[in-house]
Formats: structure tokens, C-alpha cells, sequence
């Protein structure tokens, strides 16, 4: 199996929920996403993904919560990875364009490489913060756009429950542009493109990848 194919991670990513203009409410998002992602060590994939969130909003605060999953096919290998994330932010409105977040992701992938039977297992967690600007774009439309840097820490583990080299720490930046359409006032949906790099450094090697990610979702605000 190529070293690549065996360090290919999740982004880690700010997922900003979005609340209504009540001083208190609940909103449950339904999502769906389709990724590129490309190793600095040569390889890319591509994924569709889809999952869905939960935001608890009251004036200014809110914290949200969400998954996303989906599998992958690595190009010119016979290796898939199935993933899964979940994503925990909190933050505050400072003004009426910029908000603050911190968050936490946790994501889980396993790995299959179909000619040889090699299997091996992939967490990845870490700790973000970033900022969103948000800005009424005319009667509906709301643009927005987000920037976050997040710590990762990454460990692999194989079949014998031995920790593999492919274990280390990194940093992650992301940015994510889009706009939210209100349909009326208990329900929305998002368009959004989302960049991201990531450098983490291992036993054996750096490695840098990046992604790049297009998005849609439906909410409904209770």
C-alpha cells in the first residue's frame, strides 16, 4: 500500500451553525457535500458525503453539533476508506457582522486495501478557533465567510492493536465562503465552498494535503 494512501486524514473544519432571529431556538440540519482531496505525496480522491447537525441558539451564543460520513475510493489503488466526523462548536455574536467560535472534531477512518487484506484504523482529533463574517446580501440572502486554525493529533492502529508510525501532530487552516437563502422564517438552505490545508508531521515524513469541498444543506429552525 502507498505511504499516501496510508496517511490520508480528515480536514479538520469549523462547522458554524446559523440561527434565526428568536432570542432562543433549536435548528436540525440536513447536509450534503462532495470532496476532493489531493496528498502532497502524490494521489487524489474523490467522495460524496453527507450527515446532519443539530445548533441550539439563545441572543448571542450558540452551540452546535454535527456529522458528517461517507467512503472513499483511492484513485489508481485498491484501497477504500470509510469515514466518519463529528464536529462540536460553541461561540458568540460580537457584533452584527462577526462572530467568534472555538471547536473540537473528532474523526474515525479505516482503511481496506482489497488486494492484500491490510486494514488498519485512523482517529484524528483536535481543538480550533476561528472568526465568521456575515453580511445581508439583499431581502433573503445572508453571504458569510469563515477562517479557522485548528491542532491535530493522529495515531494508527492495525489489526494486532500495534500503534503504527503514521502517528503524529499537525496544524490544519481552513476557509469557507458561502450564502444561506430564507425560504421564511423557520427554515433555510446553504450553498457553501470550503479550502483546506494541513501539514502534519510524523515518524517517518512531513505530509501536507488539502481539500477542496462543495456543500449544500437544508434547515429548519424550531
Amino acid at each position: 500500500m502507498n505511504r499516501f494512501v496510508r496517511k490520508l486524514l480528515c480536514s479538520t473544519a469549523m462547522i458554524l451553525p446559523f440561527g434565526g432571529n428568536a432570542a432562543e431556538s433549536i435548528s436540525v440540519e440536513a447536509k450534503a457535500e462532495y470532496e476532493t482531496w489531493a496528498s502532497g505525496l502524490g494521489g487524489q480522491s474523490n467522495a460524496p458525503l453527507a450527515g446532519l447537525g443539530v445548533g441550539y441558539y439563545k441572543n448571542d451564543y450558540f452551540f452546535g453539533t454535527g456529522f458528517v460520513t461517507g467512503n472513499y475510493n483511492i484513485s489508481g489503488t485498491s484501497d477504500t476508506v470509510t469515514r466518519a466526523d463529528l464536529d462540536v462548536v460553541a461561540g458568540k455574536k460580537l457584533n452584527g457582522e462577526w462572530s467568534a467560535f472555538v471547536g473540537y472534531r473528532l474523526n474515525l477512518m479505516a482503511f481496506s486495501d482489497k488486494d492484500d487484506g491490510t486494514s488498519f484504523d485512523e482517529t484524528t482529533h483536535g481543538l480550533g478557533a476561528g472568526l465568521m463574517l456575515s453580511q445581508v446580501l439583499n431581502k433573503g440572502w445572508v453571504g458569510f465567510a469563515t477562517f479557522a486554525i485548528s491542532g491535530l493529533t493522529t495515531e494508527t492502529k492495525y489489526k494486532d492493536s500495534s500503534i503504527g508510525d503514521d502517528s503524529g501532530q499537525g496544524v490544519s487552516v481552513n476557509t469557507e465562503a458561502g450564502a444561506i437563502f430564507r425560504i421564511n422564517n423557520i427554515s433555510d438552505v446553504a450553498m457553501r465552498v470550503k479550502y483546506q490545508t494541513s501539514r502534519l508531521s510524523y515518524e517517518s515524513a512531513e505530509w501536507p494535503h488539502s481539500y477542496f469541498r462543495l456543500g449544500a444543506s437544508f434547515s429548519r429552525r424550531f
